[in-house]
């Protein structure tokens, strides 16, 4: 069996033996060392100490004076939906968001206690969970908390992601006058099968009218997140739904490959996995969406996400300024993350800190008046040159390895390793002096190549989705 699409306009033909010789559990490197390597060895101290301007090296000061990214984690959601890889807490009061919001105003003044200056914010993101179960008054509350300690940039990028199903037009209208210019609507799939599978009906009509909405409030961007490789998802049923997709025209669309890990999740228990597509059928619905998309106009920007030809993201990925961090593809680069609430994941200053997984923890944390550090990592700086090669690829298709540090068994500096020479031989990556591109077939691989130079990988393998 052949599966074919096109890629950087140029045609490819993956056979059915490459892709089985491919499909084995690997990260989507949205960190490197990836979290599962995390230590609670690192915690509250540790993170204050890279807030600190103080602790950091004169050189790298200078740099940790630009515009920072900011993330929200809002994990509430009125009921969970089956698929759901993310930190969720589903619940019906309404009030609940009250403590929340209060503990994050917290959490805001504890931080910026140790960056000193009000610093300036060039991104920030309301994630979730639905960020939309918050009420307007609440969103306002949470609003003027973030504004009272952060500066922001005339061009930042202020998103959120929504639940079209309970977010209200009132809602929509004050988030625009908020100053957020960026929307994320998460819709999945519009078959019915599929949807009554994953606990999540969401007809096509109302997605429609929200992305009417979004335009119609000012938002500058609308978004649409989908996923392949659900129950009953099938090659001709997610045609449709792209189709439907295209009928929308979307800025950008996120396409994610279903991370299936009923031991990890527990709830995904309940999908009925006789009925999720095989590894084949997945991939080919993946090839066929890559295909349709392009032909609408959309780029295929790194590894899961489409952009219009004219639209900024696009214009990165041209550019060579594409950036990656813990909340997918986006056009700020070199921008420091700092997450607020619970689980969330900081990337500051050479170091990784994930908040308080436990909600009850989180507030005791807070209301302690310490940092929810519960796990994290101070990057050596073996880590940070393969953090960059790994960010490269994503972002580039492309990285300098010259100074490559030993990251793999059997590695060396003038031939590679025995899994990039095998990367080389199958078609998926090409080194020219020192450089290594992955060809158009490699983009389709990009998970694996990068597990090619993580040295950790063998100690968390089994904690990850497979890349097929």
């Amino acid at each position: 069996m052949l599966f074919k699409t096109t890629i950087n306009g140029e045609k490819v033909e993956i056979s059915e033996e490459l892709l089985k010789k491919y499909d084995r559990a690997g990260p989507r490197y949205t960190s490197y060392p990836t979290a599962p390597i995390w230590t609670s060895d690192f915690g509250p101290k540790d993170f204050a100490n890279a807030l600190t301007p103080a602790t950091i090296a004169s050189a790298d000061r200078r740099q940790r004076t630009n515009a920072l990214s900011l993330y929200f984690h809002i994990p509430f959601c009125s009921k969970r939906c089956l698929f759901c890889g993310c930190s969720t807490i589903e619940t019906s009061r309404d009030d609940i968001g009250t403590r929340y919001i209060k503990a994050l105003a917290e959490e805001i003044r504890l931080v910026t206690a140790h960056l000193g200056a009000k610093r300036k914010v060039s991104q920030l993101h309301y994630g979730g969970g639905t960020p939309t179960f918050l009420s307007c008054t609440q969103l306002e509350t949470l609003w003027e908390s973030i504004t009272a300690r952060f500066a922001f940039t005339d061009d930042a990028e202020i998103g959120i992601e929504i639940d079209p199903r309970v977010t209200t037009s009132e809602q929509l209208k004050l988030l625009c006058n908020l100053g957020f210019n960026r929307i994320s609507m998460g819709v999945q799939d519009f078959s019915e099968p599929v949807q009554n599978a994953i606990g999540r009906v969401e007809p096509f009509e109302h997605v429609q009218k929200a992305v009417k909405n979004a335009r119609s409030c000012g938002f500058k961007s609308v978004n649409i997140d989908l996923i392949y490789g659900l129950p009953y998802q099938t090659k001709e049923s997610f045609k449709a739904a792209i189709d439907k997709i295209i009928e929308l025209s979307p800025d950008r669309i996120a396409c994610f490959n279903f991370a299936y890990l009923p031991k990890m999740l527990p709830h995904q228990r309940k999908l009925p996995s006789e009925k999720l597509p095989s590894g084949n059928e997945k991939f080919g619905i993946f090839c066929r969406t890559i295909e349709q998309l392009c032909g609408a106009g959309y780029d295929f920007i790194g590894m899961d996400h489409f952009a219009k030809s004219d639209d900024e993201l696009s214009a990165a990925a041209r550019n060579g300024t594409l950036w990656r961090n813990f909340q997918g593809y986006t056009t700020k680069a070199g921008t420091d993350l700092i997450g607020f609430g619970l689980t969330s994941i900081s990337d500051y200053a050479g170091s990784y800190a994930q908040n308080e997984k436990r909600l009850i923890n989180y507030y005791r944390a807070i209301e302690a008046q310490k940092l929810a550090t519960i796990k994290g990592w101070k990057l050596t700086e073996d880590d940070l040159a393969v953090r960059k090669i790994i960010r490269d690829l994503f972002c580039n298709a492309h990285a300098d390895i010259t100074n490559i540090p030993t990251p793999a068994e059997g590695w060396s500096a003038s031939g590679g390793n025995h899994r990039t020479i095998e990367l080389e031989q199958d078609g998926l990556i090409q080194i020219n002096d020192n450089i290594i591109h992955i060809t158009p077939l490699g983009r389709l691989f990009i998970r694996n190549i990068a597990m090619a130079f993580d040295k950790y990988l063998n100690t968390a393998e089994n904690k990850f989705s497979r890349t097929i």
